[in-house]
């Protein structure tokens, strides 16, 4: 167990990249984290529990709408350039929100709130999609999860409690300003991340592939069975988070019958168990997903009972700890089942499909949570939220507990890829994806793979064997195991430029063009070996 930690340690911090963006995600959260309180304060004083979750609700609902479309920013531009963007533009308007406040309607407050989620929405998908771009092997991003885990958490704790203790001991809005601060720190780390990977090519034309392409991150998660179960337990769960909201601050003032400014320190303890669970993780990087992701989820639910069971501030602060920590492992081992199944070309659009998804579900839940307070009192709205939330992470496991077939990939087919030149740049992660979609061809002595001037844009490697590649019927050159052929047209899109025939029994790897392309072109090294080997064999009558 210490080594597996020691070893995940050195992975999080021997990444100056990797510290950085976590460092960033803390913040972003404490921001986040922390913006609840004197927006609890301010709504709940000014309009009680209807304003608090219209709050909620204004929260949520432009991300919800906006997310999905906005996430292909995160696929279309640098990820750490677009953080920096959104985090700025975020901090100007949380700052704003003291002026939004001096009317006697709160019609303002709405507005910005609305606002300020507007212009965040692209920072999840950017931010959670960058994690695979600034490690490289696949079990580095339980450990890369883990460190955003552990920031998170710290973020979670300190924002709220730091927050709470700022307005208790001056108002609201020096709080949002000492919000605003956090976000523009936050925004300077972000400039020292960089990466390699750049917008992929995107194959194929305009029309509607074209215009649809923002919505792309929902046919890819709705497409798999596992990564369908995974999204369906995480929005039951984001649907729970917005009821939570609202629910510690009813807790605070009507079970504990504290001020609302003490939600503050109920909300710290999510925090505070997001630590633990983090560490766990750390310790767990090599864990099999399916079980620790159930296990977390439910988490959300069970001790909501307890709270409704012995409604007290210590069994309250107990229960929101344990909430925290089975969140954390949750997160951490669905965010890597997702960053292990999904190309990075989709990524930032996958991760807008959920951000989106759980924007809307806790706006679902913000308002829900009012109305079941309302209808049934505290307590009951306590039990009901905790056992649905339980008993939906417990059928989840049904349907996740084999996931990891779903990462099953051929070491020897990874490794005939790693020695192709145009592939050796990319990453143990983009080289285990492109592994899952290449197919094995087996081709006799004599077969003849493609023919000069015929259509196809299928790229090939040669696992093992000898070809022959012929330009106008004259040999240009031989190649052997390692090698590969077919990028001029998959590239270019155009015809081939020789014909190919094997000179022995061949096995070979067939990766389709649009595959292709997309994993050259997002990742400069490959991309700049992929034109070096175009103009090696154009220029000097050297084709293929």
């Amino acid at each position: 167990m210490i080594t597996v930690l020691a070893a995940s340690l050195r992975a999080v911090w021997g990444n100056p990249r990797l510290v950085r963006a976590a460092a960033v995600w803390g913040l972003w959260v404490g921001g986040e984290a922390g913006l609840l309180v004197p927006l609890s304060v301010s709504a709940f004083s000014r309009g009680g529990t209807t304003a608090l979750a219209i709050v909620g609700a204004c929260r949520f609902v432009p991300a919800a709408i906006s997310t999905p479309v906005a996430s292909i920013l995160a696929d279309r531009m640098p990820r750490a350039r677009l953080m920096l963007l959104v985090l700025l533009s975020w901090a100007a308007l949380v700052a704003l929100i003291p002026l939004c406040l001096r009317g006697d309607s709160l019609l303002w407050l709405y507005l910005d709130v609305a606002a300020t989620s507007l212009v965040s929405t692209p920072f999840r998908p950017a931010a959670t999609a960058l994690v695979p771009q600034i490690v490289n092997r696949p079990e580095e991003l339980s450990a890369a999860n883990s460190a955003y885990s552990i920031l998170e958490a710290a973020g979670t704790l300190l924002g709220p409690l730091l927050a709470g203790l700022v307005v208790a001991a001056t108002s609201a809005d020096t709080g949002y300003l000492a919000i605003a601060v956090c976000l523009v720190l936050g925004a300077g780390l972000t400039l020292g991340i960089t990466t390699e990977f750049q917008p992929a090519a995107l194959p194929g034309g305009f029309g509607w592939r074209r215009l649809l392409e923002p919505l792309a991150g929902f046919p890819a998660i709705l497409g798999r069975r596992k990564i369908r179960a995974v999204f369906g337990v995480f929005l039951a769960q984001t649907c729970v988070r917005g009821m939570f909201n609202v629910l510690v601050v009813a807790v605070a003032v009507t079970l504990l019958h504290e001020q609302v400014s003490s939600a503050g320190v109920l909300l710290a303890a999510l925090g505070a168990g997001g630590l633990i669970g983090a560490m766990l993780t750390l310790v767990g990087s090599c864990w099999r997903p399916a079980l620790p992701f159930c296990v977390g989820m439910s988490l959300w639910g069970l001790p909501l009972l307890a709270i409704a069971a012995w409604p007290s501030p210590a069994v309250a602060w107990f229960a929101i700890t344990v909430i925290g920590t089975g969140n954390a492992v949750a997160d951490v081992y669905g965010y890597s089942i997702i960053h292990r199944l999904i190309p990075d070309h989709l990524l930032g659009r996958v991760w807008g499909a959920f951000w989106g998804s759980a924007a809307a579900t806790q706006a679902i839940g913000a308002v829900a949570a009012a109305a079941l307070i309302n209808s049934v009192g505290i307590r009951t709205a306590l039990v009901v939220t905790g056992a649905a939330m339980a008993l939906i992470a417990g059928a989840a496991w049904l349907s996740l507990r084999t996931i990891d077939s779903e990462f099953a990939v051929d070491d020897d087919v990874v490794e005939v890829l790693h020695r192709c030149v145009l592939f050796a740049p990319l990453t143990r992660v983009a080289l285990e994806q492109l592994a899952r979609h290449a197919e094995p061809v087996d081709a006799p002595a004599g077969t003849t793979v493609v023919e000069q001037g015929a259509s196809g844009d299928t790229f090939y490697v040669i696992a093992s064997g000898e070809l022959q590649a012929l330009v106008d019927g004259q040999p240009a050159r031989q190649m052997a195991a390692g090698d590969c052929f077919g990028e001029i047209a998959a590239l270019q899109r155009s015809p081939r430029t020789a014909t190919v025939v094997t000179l022995s029994d061949c096995r070979l790897l067939t990766i389709t063009g649009d595959d292709f392309v997309l994993a050259v072109t997002g990742f400069k090294p490959a991309e700049y070996a992929a034109k070096a080997l175009v103009d090696q064999r154009l220029n000097p009558r050297v084709q293929d």
